[in-house]
């Protein structure tokens, strides 16, 4: 690490609000980047907005300060003005940007920005606060080739998790074409039904109130089920007592979201509790698992989507939902064959999961390497086995 020094932020970088009142530049807003890529998804195009916003050049790394652990960070290629939850910072010459661009997205680094953290519902990070974190500066040509690293780096390992993520859809799309073609090729004695004719609907209840983390019950909400249960809060108020092989489904979801009647099989009493916007369906006409395969991401469901606002499904719209009730003895073999499909795919999805933890992973370890002085040339062989 010859030649390298650690300073404070604020003596190599310095926040530029210069305000903007023309309508001239394109717009930058928070929904315009991507989480964690630094990737742009807005127009270029010159936009006006009724805010307050601030100017920013190709010198600039804006910086996106509102709920720092989304890592919204960019590195614009244009001149523009931007929201005012985002902070134009200007390097000076001691600081190549992209190295400042890899720094402050890097892991470590977040989670002590989130620290700085004021505000419970729209938590913004003390960007002054963060300007007094120290940061290792390497001489200027040794940033930038640690940079081309790292860019090389990164493009390889963003094709991997491409590919990755690609082959993980194509599993459980397979999975999704033969759980179609079961209810299609219905068998002739089936009866067709509707949910308010074979089942019950419940609402949940608002639990927001009385969240508590270390709380006995799950509250059921979207996030839990869209997670496959990843994803939870605690409570210790149970307002609405979820049961076995109760059957719990998503009213609310955002355009072309993936949660809309995504549903949740209860496996055991006395754990969970149901909040609002979820539903929840009994039946003793069907075999459960029969029905909440029949149900989950009903087609009818996802057609209230129309791919431009949110969709609330209704209650009266869910219990029209049409049904096909084979005999009991179908009903099981249905979900016998189900299960063995579904193993199978989960099994192949969770190989393919598994290689992009490694592919993130493999991210971090290097941003690690490289603010350490211990990256010296491009890892193909770590990338490699990453992916194997």
């Amino acid at each position: 690490m010859h030649g390298w020094k650690t300073v404070s932020l604020g003596d190599v970088c310095v926040i530029e609000k210069t305000k903007y009142k023309d309508g001239e530049l394109p717009y930058v807003g928070m929904e315009d980047i991507v989480s964690g890529t630094g990737k742009f998804v807005g127009s270029r195009e010159p936009k006006k907005v009724g805010s307050s916003t601030f100017h920013f050049t190709p010198e600039h790394l804006l910086y996106g300060r509102l709920r720092p652990y989304l890592n919204k960070v960019l590195l614009p290629d244009f001149e523009g003005h931007c929201s005012s939850e985002i902070f134009p910072l200007l390097p000076k010459s001691e600081l190549d940007k992209s190295f400042l661009f890899y720094w402050i997205t890097s892991e470590q680094v977040v989670k002590e920005i989130n620290r700085t953290c004021t505000g419970a519902r729209m938590p913004r990070a003390n960007v002054n606060e963060v300007l007094k974190f120290d940061i290792p500066i390497p001489p200027i040509d040794e940033q930038k080739c640690i940079v081309a690293i790292l860019d090389e780096a990164f493009a390889g390992i963003d094709t991997a998790i491409a590919n990755t993520e690609k082959n993980l859809a194509n599993a459980r799309e397979l999975f999704e074409s033969y759980l179609n073609s079961v209810f299609s090729e219905r068998g002739e004695d089936w009866e067709e039904t509707t949910l308010g004719d074979s089942c019950e609907f419940y609402n949940g209840k608002a639990h927001e109130k009385c969240i508590n983390e270390s709380g006995k019950f799950v509250v059921v909400n979207s996030k839990f089920i869209s997670s496959d249960g990843a994803v939870f809060k605690m409570t210790d108020n149970q307002l609405f007592a979820l049961l076995t092989k109760d059957i719990a489904m998503v009213m609310s979801d955002v355009p072309k979201g993936k949660a809309l009647a995504k549903c949740f099989l209860v496996d055991v009493d006395k754990k969970y509790t149901l909040n609002q916007r979820i539903c929840c369906i009994r039946s003793s006409n069907f075999v459960t698992k029969y029905l909440y395969y029949h149900l989950n991401r009903h087609p009818y469901l996802l057609s209230f989507d129309n791919g431009e606002n949110q969709t609330n499904l209704r209650k009266n719209d869910i219990l029209k939902c049409p049904l096909l009730m084979p005999s009991e003895e179908e009903q099981s073999d249905i979900v016998s064959r189900l299960d063995s499909m579904g193993e199978g795919t989960q099994q192949l999805a969770a190989i393919y999961q598994q290689k992009l933890n490694s592919l993130k992973e493999l991210k971090q370890s290097l941003l690690q390497k490289a603010f350490s002085g211990e990256l010296t040339a491009k890892p193909d062989k770590l990338i490699d086995e990453a992916v194997a």
